[in-house]
């Protein structure tokens, strides 16, 4: 399989959530709000009566994922535009496909040594990507291929309401870029990407039996659950790694949330909007839900 023929979702919303995405941070004492336990679909309210939904999703193709219950589908049909974290349309392939090589006087089978990269193409193989690019991939890359199921062909979820909206109809808006998703990574040195790399490998024979509870977590709407699979995993006793994580989590959830929050206010007070992120967004002291219920909407669970 060719970097080019690889669907943009597969790198756009691995970002998201199949990472194992853990926030970090701690209720100050004047934190009135509790974070939500359970929930992934939550009715938002204005003073001013409009109405807008908020869906957690988890960017999956699983058939028992896309088998969305009645009070998804009632949302989504009483809505006029939908909201992801990013439009396909917006994907620019060849910046893209450029972002995700290492320079060219660079090479992950030399970065890596002999043992690690024959353990990580062995993995990268099953997603159909051949020698001569596992070698071109930057770290990072490999890394969130690594935390990804292997593909079907299938909708993941984020298309399939993607495709849902476009049946109807409606406009569909994205809350963040490409550009701003890779940025995550990006402003990680190779070193530090090398490093939470060789993490990921050494969780590489739990990676499958960890994918099949976080999506049983999802099903059962279970948000602290998936959140306490994630602490579980992502725990480490080398200081290091772990700041290094922590810097990581940091941007992939906190930093992120509060861009979305900015971001969908417009949506917010034209109402009708049905806004979908990936769930762990909604979790936590500084997730979504709290923080909108912080900025003064009615925020009220659904399903």
């Amino acid at each position: 399989m060719r970097i080019s023929s690889l669907h943009p979702y597969f790198f756009a919303y691995v970002l998201c959530l199949f990472l194992p995405i853990v926030s970090w941070a701690t209720p100050s004492e004047t934190d009135t709000i509790t974070p939500p336990a359970k929930g992934l679909l939550w009715k938002i309210e204005k003073p001013n009566g409009e109405t807008s939904y908020l869906f957690g999703t988890i960017h999956s193709e699983d058939a028992r994922v896309l088998d969305l219950s009645s009070e998804v589908k009632k949302a989504f049909a009483d809505s006029q535009r939908l909201i992801l974290e990013m439009r396909l349309d917006d994907v620019d392939m060849l910046a893209l496909i450029e972002t995700l090589y290492l320079p060219k006087d660079k090479n992950l089978a030399v970065m890596l040594g002999k043992e690690d990269f024959q353990r990580l193409f062995t993995a990268l193989s099953q997603h159909g990507i051949v020698i001569n690019m596992a070698m071109r991939l930057k770290p990072w890359v490999a890394m969130t291929i690594l935390s990804f199921p292997k593909s079907q062909g299938g909708e993941y979820l984020d298309l399939h309401l993607e495709n849902q909206a476009k049946a109807r109809d409606i406009p569909v808006y994205g809350l963040e870029t490409m550009d701003e998703q890779l940025a995550v990574f990006e402003h990680f040195s190779l070193d530090e990407q090398l490093m939470m790399l060789r993490s990921s490998l050494n969780e590489l024979e739990h990676m499958a039996k960890y994918l099949e509870q976080l999506h049983q977590l999802y099903l059962a709407r279970d948000l602290q659950g998936m959140q306490d699979l994630s602490q579980q995993l992502m725990s480490s006793q080398n200081p290091q790694e772990q700041a290094l994580l922590d810097k990581l989590w940091q941007r992939l959830l906190n930093d992120r949330n509060q861009l979305m929050l900015k971001r969908m206010q417009s949506h917010l007070q034209a109402g009708q909007a049905f806004i979908a992120v990936g769930a762990m967004h909604l979790a936590d002291s500084e997730g979504l839900v709290v923080l909108l219920q912080q900025e003064g909407y009615q925020v009220s669970r659904l399903y």
